[in-house]
């Protein structure tokens, strides 16, 4: 981990700001000595924003945590320029690399927090807002993605909902001339699902190419808004795309029939429980 500090504090120093001697700003105790936080402007021409990049060691595992633009603000409200914000930042970024501890593959926690590889933060105050995303690739199916998205809200808004999100994509393909592409995608399935403690919606659809070649793909998705400030139930948003190539849709044959993919769908989403805490 010292290697990756040190090269990391070269880089940002290597670049010169047209205000400053450089984008380094400064590096920064972490929970131990072979952990440092390394902090510089986001680019050569701003002063108003910073990268942060958190490095830890703990055994024989090495963690890194790293912000892109976060704001040299003194107000949480609205944008007031302070030079001097960084120290807040850096705070809470060595607040949560003390909370940070290793984890064994096998361990499953019993308080609540955020399970990342090989470690676990545990999060008992609510304090910090939540939001964890992940894909999943198959081996046996190359052109499958699958996704998972879930935010703690404080607020649900209900426009998120699926129906609302259906609704507005229909209205902005006619406003874009996409009216006929729109109305050709096939309906596998669709309805209201509760999966866990999540009450929500799914569709799953056949989708028509983009352009004219390109093969027709499949596109779940499950979305629920969730419930205002309840780590069990935050807002979740699922989907399973077929036909993919590296990241982009739409590009291969898909390598599963119709029944196939929604047999793939219903094993993976009852596979997803909540976690239980004391």
């Amino acid at each position: 981990m010292p290697l990756e500090i040190r090269e990391k504090t070269e880089e940002i120093k290597a670049i010169k700001h047209i205000r400053e001697p450089s984008t380094f700003i400064g590096i920064f105790d972490g929970p131990n000595k072979d952990s440092k936080i390394v902090l510089g402007y986001e680019d050569y021409t701003s002063n108003l924003g910073v990268q942060i990049h958190s490095f830890i060691r703990l055994g024989d595992s090495g963690f890194v945590q790293k912000a892109s633009g976060a704001p040299l603000s003194s107000s949480k409200t609205e944008f007031k320029h302070d030079k001097q914000a960084y120290q807040g930042l850096v705070s809470e970024f060595q607040e949560i690399a003390g909370l940070l501890r290793s984890r064994a593959d096998s361990e499953i926690p019993e308080v609540p927090g955020i399970c990342i590889e090989a470690g676990f933060i545990p999060e008992t105050n609510g304090k910090y807002h939540e939001m964890t995303s992940i894909g999943f690739s198959f081996p046996e199916y190359p052109d499958v993605r699958f996704s998972i998205l879930t935010i703690r809200k404080d607020k649900v808004n209900p426009k998120s909902s699926l129906e609302n999100i259906m609704k507005n994509a229909k209205e902005e393909a006619g406003l874009f001339g996409l009216t006929s592409l729109f109305s050709q995608i096939k309906v596998l399935r669709k309805g209201e699902r509760k999966i866990g403690d999540w009450d929500g919606a799914e569709q799953l659809s056949w989708m028509p190419p983009d352009e004219k070649g390109m093969p027709w793909t499949h596109e779940f998705k499950f979305k629920s808004i969730g419930v205002a400030k309840d780590m069990f139930r935050p807002y979740i948003d699922m989907e399973l795309s077929t036909g993919v190539s590296k990241n982009s849709r739409g590009v291969n044959e898909p390598s599963l029939k119709d029944d196939e993919a929604i047999a793939l769908w219903d094993k993976l989403i009852a596979s997803i429980q909540t976690r239980p805490v004391k």
